[in-house]
């Protein structure tokens, strides 16, 4: 019957045997009939039975042919890459999204995918990465300016243009709270800390208590030896989710609370 010989039916009963892990028969059913348009999937399944049985040289030739059959079609690639993701294959997925991000009808679906991931995985140069794409192709953004200018401060990459650009989104939303320790942190990085002071305060303290805008706050009134307020900003940090960079700085200022303890030889 044409419907048990559908891609849509082949691709159920694949994913079947991904499931309870058959991989005899699923290279089997791989070896039957013909998928048509979506021969990039059976080579996708191949791969993966490939990566299961140990055979690395065929996991590779498998999805870069799978890959390559799907290069013409975005559509296509949307669904490798996706498989990818699911099967925890996140090298995969992120050069399909990039190869995506290079078209320009995919360009701005691929690129803010690869922020979300780079953002769960606290991967800080991906993000970069895309930020500098995305502020590329969204210059208006006023968050992606302000990301960008986040991303490339705690990476010291560009600073003076990141500062610059930092400025330009406080000044536009002031009273913005990530905005503003954004620019804080760029005045304080540069060696300006009562600059940075001068910015953070002009928040209300309901902003300040925020996790991911007290973690800056407690970094510049540590630079500044304000200590007792610094300790109290920075256990507010702890509840943020902070990327590695971000940790550091926290840990660098923690330290700056703590004396040295007093030398002991014998």
């Amino acid at each position: 019957p044409e419907m048990l010989g559908s891609v849509a039916l082949r691709f159920a009963l694949a994913d079947a045997f991904v499931r309870v892990r058959d991989w005899k028969a699923l290279e089997e059913m791989l070896r039957r009939g013909s998928w048509d348009r979506a021969e990039s999937l059976r080579l996708a399944f191949q791969a993966k039975v490939s990566r299961e049985t140990g055979d690395a040289a065929g996991f590779e030739k498998n999805w870069g042919a799978a890959v390559e059959s799907a290069e013409s079609d975005p559509e296509r690639l949307k669904v490798l890459q996706t498989i990818a993701f699911q099967w925890n294959w996140p090298e995969k997925a992120t050069a399909i999204l990039w190869t995506l991000a290079e078209k320009k009808e995919t360009e701005k679906e691929a690129l803010q995918a690869l922020y979300n991931y780079y953002a769960s995985a606290r991967d800080t140069l991906g993000l970069h990465r895309t930020l500098t794409r995305l502020i590329g192709l969204l210059p208006n953004d006023l968050t992606v300016k302000n990301n960008f200018a986040q991303i490339s401060l705690l990476l010291k990459a560009e600073p003076a243009r990141a500062l610059a650009v930092a400025r330009q989104v406080h000044e536009a939303e002031p009273q913005n709270a990530a905005f503003a320790s954004t620019y804080a942190f760029g005045l304080f990085q540069n060696g300006d800390v009562e600059g940075a002071l001068k910015v953070m305060s002009s928040l209300t303290p309901d902003q300040l208590k925020d996790p991911s805008v007290a973690a800056y706050y407690g970094v510049v009134l540590a630079g500044a030896g304000r200590k007792p307020e610094a300790a109290r900003y920075l256990d507010e940090a702890g509840k943020a989710k902070l990327l590695p960079e971000e940790e550091r700085l926290i840990a660098a200022a923690r330290a700056i609370l703590t004396p040295p303890k007093p030398y002991s030889g014998t």
